[in-house]
């Protein structure tokens, strides 16, 4: 249901309008790899591993050059705007209370779901590689996980394999999943007593680490094939771009004298994301 500025009318003792229910914060911000761009599109690198050479112990032994693995992905910025508008009629009809305030921090929210969203898309989408990017690499199925019920701290601990596998760096890793999967862990009969505390205390927001990962709830990651995505990275494996400069993102409040000098407050943002390695990447495939 669509909801307007009359929702929002309110008796004379209130003094602000309520926000409605909604994400105020970038949930998974912080858990990527930050830059700012200029152009439409750039191009971030990064080294991989390098190999080594074993000496005979000879004098005139020949230097050997090994090479250094290269990843270079090309993010590509979308412009997004945030537009409402407060009617000078709705102004009058909630009384004293100044809502500007108010919709300045809903449009917030929205900005920020818009980062999380652009993240998620990345996480499992198509990245694009080569010295032009025209290349399209494909997430790497076989870091999939598939899970049919509840999820177990045995998938946990599976995640936590396929990066340990990927010889993945163990410091900023991360686990988003929504509130169903997350509540779906209380019923693993199959963990220790320990173990089920933690969960428990992970559930109710006491901790939020836990095998390695630092836990992000999230009610925006999707679904594939019926199952709901989990997902699981290291924080250099997934990077999130934005404009560079004040041009790059901003928000203004103005009055429009052609619509009867309505309040318009508006908020723009350019940005986009790409996943950066393949094997730093994983979800978890629970089918309810």
């Amino acid at each position: 249901m669509t909801t307007t500025a009359d929702n929002h009318y309110v008796q004379l003792y209130n003094d602000n309008v309520l926000l409605l229910a909604m994400q105020e914060d970038s949930r998974l911000k912080s858990a990527v790899r930050n830059e700012s761009q200029e152009g439409e599109y750039e191009f971030f690198n990064q080294v991989g591993a390098i190999g080594y050479t074993t000496l005979s112990g000879s004098a005139g032994e020949a230097t050997q050059l090994n090479t250094p693995t290269h990843y270079r992905r090309r993010v590509g910025l979308t412009a997004y705007s945030i537009n409402p508008y407060l009617d000078k009629r709705d102004e009058v009809k909630m009384g004293w209370a100044d809502p500007t305030s108010a919709y300045v921090r809903s449009a917030a929210a929205t900005l920020n779901q818009i980062f999380d969203d652009t993240i998620v898309t990345a996480l499992d989408g198509t990245a694009y590689t080569d010295k032009t990017g025209s290349t399209g690499t494909a997430y790497d199925t076989d870091n999939d996980i598939a899970v049919s019920g509840s999820l177990t701290v045995a998938h946990l601990a599976q995640a936590k394999k396929v990066l340990d596998t990927n010889e993945v760096a163990s410091e900023g890793r991360y686990l988003a999943l929504n509130a169903a999967d997350l509540q779906t862990l209380l019923g693993d009969a199959t963990a220790t007593s320990v173990d089920y505390n933690s969960v428990k205390a992970l559930v109710r927001g006491e901790i939020d680490t836990y095998l390695g990962f630092k836990f992000i709830r999230s009610e925006r990651l999707g679904t594939t094939g019926g199952a709901n995505k989990i997902f699981f990275w290291q924080q250099d494996g997934v990077l999130l771009s934005t404009g560079k400069g004040p041009s790059g993102m901003f928000t203004r409040i103005d009055e429009r004298a052609d619509l009867n000098y309505t309040k318009q407050l508006y908020t723009f943002v350019m940005c986009g994301a790409t996943r950066m390695e393949e094997k730093r990447v994983g979800r978890i495939l629970r089918t309810p």
